[in-house]
């Protein structure tokens, strides 16, 4: 009788010990910010789906992520007029991710209930709102980011923010290959040392390349490159507007100055500066 009562005080005990670390592995609660830290997600969207009876399957996904070490902003949404979906993607920095994840910040992340085995995947017409986000160390099973209606909408907003007008500007690079940055024109961004994607790649010279960036309602912008040579170059103030293109050209002065021609979209030049340069 004692070898029965030893053997189920040390079971019983295992037990104890087992099922703290069994709970926290399958019952762990996250909460945004602190498990996982904002740093640590590496993508966060909401979208907005359904069956529909006359386009068939559609949907609006608004998210924010991080992709090969860049940041972005992208919504996807159906375009009912030409009855397909259309994507856009906006480089941001990575201090507008993190404020843009700081929306959802207290959140929780809870595992999903159990689907309804008579709904298969949704009633016809009927619109299905869901929110997930990924991060390092994810539990395994089903999961969904918990969000109120009001931290929905304001992260939808958000987004839509960042992803709001653009223009398209071409740009030719005739002096070294390298990394080119065009933001708009603020005082936080002048302060920046680090733009987060490139808006080009300007991989190859004299190559015409295309852009697109968020719109400035003042039309000014930000002009910064990183060469392949490591030399920086920077130019402030420089007007563009949709159809505008840039070209980088070393001058024929004797001081091999380098400049930065604009044009407007009819290809007339509407200003020449020169460009500071020095090696970082």
């Amino acid at each position: 009788m004692k070898r029965v009562t030893v053997i189920a005080v040390v079971v019983f005990s295992i037990i104890m010990g087992v099922s703290p670390f069994w709970a926290c592995q399958h019952f762990r609660n996250y909460t945004v910010g602190q498990n996982p830290k904002l740093s640590d997600i590496y993508r966060v969207y909401c979208m907005s789906s359904m069956y529909s009876s006359d386009y068939g399957y559609i949907y609006d996904t608004y998210s924010v992520g991080i992709r090969s070490g860049n940041y972005y902003a992208e919504t996807d949404l159906f375009d009912e007029d030409n009855n397909k979906q259309i994507l856009k993607t906006v480089s941001i920095t990575e201090d507008e991710y993190l404020n843009t994840l700081s929306i959802i910040e207290g959140s929780k992340y809870e595992k999903k209930d159990a689907p309804d085995p008579n709904r298969m995947d949704g009633y016809m017409d009927e619109l299905n709102q869901t929110s997930d986000m990924l991060f390092e160390h994810m539990p395994d099973g089903s999961w969904e980011l918990k969000l109120s209606t009001e931290l929905r909408q304001a992260f939808i907003d958000r987004v839509s923010e960042l992803t709001g007008d653009t223009i398209t500007i071409g740009f030719v690079n005739k002096v070294m290959p390298g990394d080119v940055w065009i933001i708009e024109n603020t005082e936080v961004n002048r302060k920046k040392s680090v733009w987060g994607t490139a808006s080009v790649k300007s991989n190859e010279l004299e190559k015409e390349y295309s852009a697109s960036i968020r719109k400035n309602p003042e039309d000014s912008y930000l002009f910064r490159m990183i060469d392949s040579q490591h030399i920086y170059y920077a130019l402030d103030d420089m007007i563009l507007r949709d159809g505008y293109s840039i070209m980088i050209f070393e001058s024929d002065s004797e001081f091999e100055d380098i400049k930065i021609a604009v044009y407007d979209e009819k290809g007339e030049q509407t200003e020449e500066r020169k460009v500071f340069n020095a090696a970082l």
